[in-house]
Order: structure tokens, then C-alpha cells, then sequence
């Protein structure tokens, strides 16, 4: 038994759909019900082999209650090619009301009189009998909804009941498992006879066109929906419905305004003759909306909707940034890589930890090699910002003259030596992720003022150019200087100090920490893969040692250790 489920507002639209069905499966053992929207409410599961699905507004319901073995057809409802010979009476160019129960079945007519190629007609849609008009306006089509039509129309044509568009007839066939449909000459007949814009695709005639056309769509990186021009989705990638499943898991033959009610301008789209976007959040994404109007002879005769995830745009844009910069900027230290068991450093890595789940600034004190970079590494890693980049700048390492372009970057031509093709500065390569400005101390005060104006505004102008770009940048700053008493002395702006030391953050030297020193002297002989002993008195000199290079001095004196020809190293060593 061939069995299906036809879903519709009304009982008397389905026995329309039913009647219609059964003139294509003539010879086929067909066994159609009828349920109403209120009637699927009740019902636990849809049996049948194929489910007709008339008005998609019951489409979420009905997949609720449908068996994984049935087959969902969205029908399309399209017009009879022989109830539209009468348009020919109307006059070009003239207004006509399309009068309709609401505004979305208005616009499926419209779209049926476009795709049949009554074009040059200025369609109204009329769905609200209670809202004026212009009454100059002489014509009115109807689809079987002549109570909506105004008393006063002088002439009014009704092209009938809508019934199955020939692409659905099609995806019946296929679901009951009908083959070699349509099976007879009278059959194929019909189809033809039908209006309806995928009337090629369905008899085969550019076929190949269209197979081209989806794996075009399927290239493309951002979610591409293409709607006829009643909103009514046509076609869509796999993108668009990554990004829509949670809304809906079908895309075609939805309105665009039900999977996207941001959209609500959607009655006017179709006047509208160039590009426009908006921002819109689905599911907790910001996703960037674009519709552009495909035009015929000046027509509209539907839309191309493109949706992109804004944040996967900025982290491509991020991408190129450190390609043009030929490296990536990224941060290799954990707070696992900072070792030591001191309640001092503890405490410090302890606080550290809290100031990462901030975007506030951070200032990093500390004598010269206590690790203040390998902790600004490790806040970036444990913050919302780790998949962005880290750009570290050594503020004392860069000449001024050359400062202000690293930071900022230049336009091509800016000045003499320029590269041609310009520069990114370290502001928008560190976009969305983290700017660590060691050697704060260093910077001149004209330095000072254009960087205390950038981390204000968070806005960048780059050299050689008028445009303003915005960045979005946490800082991390460090000195081994006292930044105060630089301020008391006029050598450091005041405000620029207040503005980075939101959260400040004091290093311990390694001689208040002597506890750690042969756990780091043994940590930095591991990593060499030496195998090296320290004698007691060797252990006891370098607790006692005052290690005013800190742990960097550590280091390169285990490096010393390591390059002598010896298992243990003594006091004399």
C-alpha cells in the first residue's frame, strides 16, 4: 500500500490537494488521509509513507510525530498554466491587487505570475479587507478567494485553487518509491501544464546547470538561501543550514520570514534595488545578514540571502593579519610551565589566574629576568583570548622613529622606505587577543600620549591614512622600573600609569623565593637531557648566592654546568 498523509489548515484545501494528487497516480494503489494542523496536535505518531506537508508553519509538530522511515514533502502550491490565460486581458504596465488571506499566500501568487512571465504588472498585495486602497486601481486576481477582493473592482480574475507544484508531485513519486514517474504521456502532459519555476529541473531539461549551480553554493564559506520573489526559499547550502539547524532542519520551501523573522522588511524587499545587511543574533551568534535583489529586464524576481558568523570572520580576518605578517603570534606559556613550590609564587600564579578572566589592563613588576614575559604568555592562555593572537613588543628594542609605524602600521607610499604594500601594525595583528608591551618604562612621552589615546578609544590610524580602524585589544604591560617614581619625575604620563595599572601584578626575585632554586636548577638540567648531580655544598652555595639576574641567571649557569665533562658538579664548580 502506497499511503499518504496530506497536512493542511483547512479539511477542504486537502480534498483540493487529494483530488489533485490523484489525477498523477492514476494507476497507482494510492491511500490518502486528510489531517487538519488542530489534528496532528493529538496525535502521537504519522504512519503513513509519505507526509504532504501543506502550510510549513506545522512543519516543526509534524517532524515531532513523523516515523524515520517516512518521507516529509514541503508542497509548493503553484497554478494551473490554463486559469492564467486570462491575465492576457489585463493591460501592461497597469496596477493589480492580488487579493489573498494574508500577505505570504499573496506573494506566492505574485511569485507564480512572475515565474509565468506576467512581469510587466505593478502587483499590490491586499490581504486585510479592512485597509484602503488605491481606487484607481481597476484589476484584482484571486486564487479562490473572492471574498477578499474588494467590492468596487471593476474586473477580477480568479486563477483557481493552487494546487501541487510539479517538483513536489515529483518528490511524492520518489518517496512512495514510484519508478520510471511520470509513467504515461498524459501524465507528463500535466506537469507541463502546471506553472512553476522548477518545471525544467523536473523533466529533465538543465539538469546539469542546476547539479553546477549547488556545487557552486556548497563552495562558498558563507551560508548562501536563494528565495523567488515571495520570500519562499528555492535553494540553500550547507552552510546556511548549519547556521539555521537549530531553527529548522529543512530550508526549502520555508518562507525566508519564518526562518528569519529579523528579516521585517521582508514586504518591502522586493522594492529594494541594491545590497543592504543588518546584525542579528541566532542561537548566541552574531551573524552578519546580507539580501540582494536578482533582477530580469529591471524585475525583481527574487533574493540571494548570504549569512556569515561575524566571529568566524574576524578570526579569518585574524588569519590574514599574520599571514601579511608572515608569522603567528601566539603565546607557548601555561601557568603549568611557570615551576616553583614557594607560598610566594604560589600566591602570585594564584592571582594571576583571577586577573586572566578579566579584559581589564595588567601591569607586570619585576626585576630583570623573574619571568614577567612567560606570565603575560600564561594569562593570555588561560583567557577568553587564547585562540587570538599574542603579540609581544620589546617597547625598548624598537628605535622611536620607527615605534609609532610598528605599532600602528602604514599605508603603502607613507614615507620614504615603506613597503609597497604596507604594513599591519601590532594593534590590529593583536585583534581580539592580547598586546604585551614589555619594557613599558622605555617608551618616550609622544609615544605615551598616542598609546594612551589608542587604549582609550581603542581606534587606530595608520600612517598615511584617514581611515579609522577599531580593535578590540587586551594589554599586558611589564617594567623593571618603579613606574611611580617615573611618574613623580614627569619621565612617564600619569594618566597612561592609571590606565594600565588596573590590575597590577608584583614578581618575586628569585632570592625571595630560595626554596624554588634547585627545583629550577634541576627543571632547566632535565630539559638539557644532561645527566648531572649537584653536590650538597653546590646545592647549599646557590641558596645562599644573591642571583641578581634572577632566574634567567639560573639558566645560563646550568648551561655552564652542562657543558662540563662531568656527572657531579661541586662547590668549586
Amino acid at each position: 500500500m502506497k499511503d499518504i498523509a496530506i497536512i493542511s489548515i483547512h479539511k477542504e484545501h486537502g480534498e483540493i490537494i487529494k483530488k489533485d494528487l490523484l489525477n498523477y497516480f492514476i494507476d497507482d494503489n494510492l491511500e490518502i488521509n486528510i489531517y487538519t494542523a488542530d489534528e496532528i496536535k493529538k496525535l502521537d505518531i504519522l504512519h503513513e509513507k509519505c507526509i504532504l506537508v501543506v502550510n510549513i508553519d506545522v512543519f516543526e509538530k509534524v517532524k515531532l510525530i513523523t516515523k524515520e522511515m517516512s518521507k516529509v514533502v514541503i508542497n509548493r502550491l503553484t497554478v494551473k498554466k490554463e486559469n492564467l490565460i486570462k491575465l492576457y486581458d489585463i493591460p501592461k504596465k497597469s496596477k493589480v491587487l492580488i487579493a489573498n488571506i494574508n500577505f505570504r499566500n499573496c506573494m506566492e501568487v505574485i511569485s507564480c505570475l512572475y515565474s509565468s512571465g506576467f512581469k510587466e504588472y505593478e502587483y499590490i498585495p491586499y490581504y486585510n479587507t479592512l485597509e484602503d486602497y488605491d481606487h484607481d486601481i481597476k484589476y484584482a486576481i484571486t486564487a479562490n478567494e473572492m471574498n477578499m477582493v474588494p467590492t468596487d473592482i471593476e474586473r477580477v480574475i480568479d486563477i483557481g485553487e493552487r494546487v501541487c507544484s510539479p517538483s513536489s508531485i515529483i518528490e511524492i513519486a520518489n518517496a512512495l518509491n514510484i519508478k520510471d514517474f511520470p509513467q504515461n504521456e498524459k501524465t507528463r502532459i500535466m506537469l507541463r501544464n502546471i506553472e512553476d519555476s522548477s518545471i525544467e529541473t523536473i523533466l529533465g531539461e538543465k539538469y546539469d546547470l542546476k547539479i553546477q549551480i549547488n556545487v557552486i553554493l556548497e563552495l562558498m564559506r558563507n551560508g548562501i538561501i536563494i528565495t523567488d520573489i515571495s520570500g519562499i526559499i528555492m535553494s540553500s547550502n550547507t552552510k546556511a543550514k548549519d547556521i539555521l539547524k537549530k531553527r529548522t532542519s529543512v530550508l526549502e520551501s520555508f518562507n525566508i520570514s519564518n526562518v528569519i523573522p529579523e528579516l521585517d522588511n521582508i514586504k518591502s524587499m522586493r522594492f529594494i534595488n541594491k545590497k543592504e545587511e543588518k546584525i542579528i543574533n541566532i542561537d548566541g551568534k552574531n551573524i552578519i545578514i546580507s539580501y540582494i535583489p536578482i533582477s530580469n529586464s529591471n524585475i525583481v524576481t527574487g533574493f540571494v540571502i548570504t549569512l556569515d558568523d561575524f566571529a568566524a570572520i574576524e578570526d579569518k580576518q585574524n588569519d590574514y593579519r599574520t599571514k601579511i605578517n608572515f608569522s603567528k603570534p601566539r603565546a607557548i606559556y601555561n601557568f603549568d610551565n611557570i615551576i616553583g613550590d614557594s607560598d610566594i609564587i604560589n600566591k602570585v600564579k594564584n592571582t594571576a589566574k583571577m586577573m586572566a578572566n578579566s579584559n581589564s589592563s595588567v601591569i607586570i613588576f619585576g626585576e630583570s629576568g623573574t619571568g614577567k614575559e612567560i606570565f603575560a604568555q600564561s594569562i593570555h592562555n588561560a583567557s577568553p583570548r587564547k585562540r587570538n593572537n599574542f603579540v609581544a613588543v620589546n617597547c625598548a628594542a624598537i628605535p622611536e622613529n620607527l615605534l609609532e609605524s610598528e605599532m600602528f602600521g602604514y599605508e603603502e607610499g607613507a614615507f620614504t622606505g615603506a613597503k609597497k604594500e604596507g604594513k599591519v601594525g601590532l594593534f590590529e595583528l593583536a585583534h581580539n587577543g592580547t598586546l604585551f608591551l614589555d619594557e613599558i618604562a622605555e617608551m618616550t612621552l609622544l609615544m605615551q600620549t598616542k598609546l594612551l589615546r589608542v587604549i582609550e578609544e581603542m581606534q587606530i590610524i595608520k600612517i598615511g591614512s584617514n581611515k579609522i580602524i577599531t580593535v578590540d585589544v587586551r594589554i599586558i604591560a611589564a617594567t623593571n622600573k618603579n613606574l611611580r617614581k617615573l611618574v613623580d619625575e614627569g619621565k612617564f604620563r600619569e594618566d597612561l600609569y592609571y590606565r594600565l595599572n588596573v590590575l597590577p601584578l608584583t614578581l618575586p626575585s628569585l632570592r625571595e623565593r630560595k626554596e624554588d632554586i634547585i627545583l629550577l636548577a634541576e627543571h632547566f638540567i632535565q630539559n638539557l637531557g644532561k645527566n648531572i648531580k649537584l653536590h650538597p655544598e653546590t646545592k647549599k652555595l646557590m641558596k645562599s648566592y644573591n642571583w641578581g639576574g634572577n632566574i634567567r641567571e639560573l639558566r645560563n649557569i646550568v648551561e655552564y654546568f652542562a657543558s662540563l665533562d662531568k656527572t657531579i658538579i661541586e662547590k668549586d664548580d
